[in-house]
């Protein structure tokens, strides 16, 4: 579960996937992250791969409340709205999403928690956050929206709002997050391609 597919949140992308290699290494600014030992690309030989956009954020609602979503700081790293929620919700009824195998999301806030609710259902899903899922727009100057908090405040803050985030893996999320993608200029579009690979 990313940032990316049909922008009305309704049906999942598919898409069939055919690795050509072994799991390559996913290059970040401080390190390089690798799938758990115990995942394979191989394992994804035709497997299909679904991409799911985010519930409707805080930061997407923003104008309609009087908020400046490129400038204030309150939406950093905001969660969904209600109607994003939902959204995320009902998403679980999806047909589409009844032999996933594994759920990759982004360490954003709003990607998590859609990922959360969607799958709320299916305790049996793995879920592993990776930072080579996030947003990818905005790198010259990340919008707050785009820019992550430290975990310990993401755990807290949906932990708080009933959500099981300790299903989530965060392990391939380097000890630096998120400092380590806000660097200046740095253009992090490949190491999403790289993910997909």
């Amino acid at each position: 579960v990313g940032s990316i597919s049909n922008p009305k949140c309704a049906q999942p992308l598919r898409t069939t996937i055919q690795p050509q290699r072994r799991a390559p290494l996913l290059q970040t600014s401080t390190t390089n992250i690798a799938l758990p030992a115990t995942f394979s690309m191989g394992s994804l030989a035709g497997k299909t791969v679904i991409l799911i956009r985010h519930g409707e954020s805080l930061g997407q609602a923003a104008r309609e409340n009087g908020i400046d979503r490129k400038s204030d700081e309150s939406l950093i790293d905001c969660g969904l709205t209600r109607k994003g929620q939902t959204q995320a919700y009902e998403l679980a009824q999806n047909s589409q999403l009844d032999n996933v195998d594994l759920v990759v999301v982004s360490p954003l806030t709003r990607a998590l928690v859609t990922a959360l609710c969607a799958f709320s259902k299916r305790p049996d899903i793995p879920i592993i956050c990776h930072a080579g899922a996030r947003e990818r727009g905005s790198t010259l100057r990340p919008i707050p929206e785009n820019r992550g908090r430290p975990f310990n405040i993401v755990r807290k803050d949906l932990a708080r709002s009933g959500l099981d985030i300790d299903r989530v893996d965060m392990s391939l999320i380097p000890d630096t997050w998120p400092n380590h993608v806000v660097e200046e200029g740095k253009n992090t579009g490949s190491e999403y391609d790289r993910l997909l690979q």
